[in-house]
């Protein structure tokens, strides 16, 4: 049985087989955090020297 099939003259291969499966750490890695910081520490300063 062929499973590529043609589509406007292009071979079409299903990929539905291909899983990956991933985890995600459920606490952040330090480096993320610690940059999360510093960017909302650079908003919140931004804020404030437009308003002085």
């Amino acid at each position: 049985v062929n499973t590529v099939t043609r589509f406007l003259g292009a071979p079409l291969v299903p990929f539905d087989l291909v899983v990956v499966s991933t985890t995600a750490p459920p606490i952040p890695e330090p480096a993320t955090a610690v940059l999360s910081l510093v960017g909302l520490m650079g908003l919140g300063l931004m804020a404030w020297r437009r308003r002085r």
